[in-house]
């Protein structure tokens, strides 16, 4: 995540002083900085003597305000299938992005415009953080309309028209409460057909 100025590589005898060597100078890549520790391992006091080889490798931490997330949320009818959140370097363009894949649940399909807000397109660089949500439309073949009527001799209370999914249970169905007209009784079969 960075790069060094400087020798990298110094041939000393064995006794000279670690303050004798010239350490490279870190220099980190945009993104990253180079770490509270930047060496490990650390490197030696001044005056402690070098006895051996030894190979002291620059550390680095990201560098928060230079990168940003980009997440996907499935929504209320579906599933995603891919990476969700993906941090990237700010100035990353949308298209190296991996888009999850959207599965829409029964009932549902991928609405003709996907994500909402709208994916970025072209060479469009990300330079925030952004969240996009999967969009879905009603599958109009895999729904079916229970409608109840009141007939002549009374009305219903509550919901007389219900769109449901196919293979709905009809348990799951909130049917409305007849009130009979006066002089009329709700009857023993109260539903035609039952």
């Amino acid at each position: 995540h960075g790069s060094l100025e400087g020798s990298v590589s110094q041939k000393v005898l064995k006794g000279t002083e670690f303050s004798a060597i010239e350490v490279p100078a870190i220099k980190a890549a945009f993104g990253y900085k180079v770490a509270e520790q930047p060496w490990s391992p650390k490197l030696p006091g001044g005056t402690t003597a070098i006895t051996s080889n030894a190979t002291y490798t620059a550390q680095y931490g990201e560098n928060a305000e230079d990168w940003a997330t980009v997440t996907f949320l499935a929504g209320t009818h579906g599933s995603l299938e891919g990476s969700v959140s993906q941090k990237v370097l700010k100035g990353t363009e949308f298209s190296a992005i991996e888009v999850p894949a959207i599965k829409a649940a029964f009932g549902y399909k991928v609405a003709e415009q996907p994500w909402s807000p709208k994916l970025p397109g072209g060479e469009a660089t990300i330079s925030k953080d952004a969240t996009y949500t999967a969009q879905y439309g009603e599958n109009a073949e895999d729904w079916a309309t229970v409608t109840f009527l009141a007939g002549e001799h009374g009305s219903l209370e509550g919901s007389v028209s219900q769109k449901v999914l196919k293979g709905t249970e009809f348990s799951a169905i909130e049917v409305p409460a007849i009130k009979a007209a006066f002089g009329y009784k709700v009857a023993e079969q109260p539903w035609s057909p039952k």
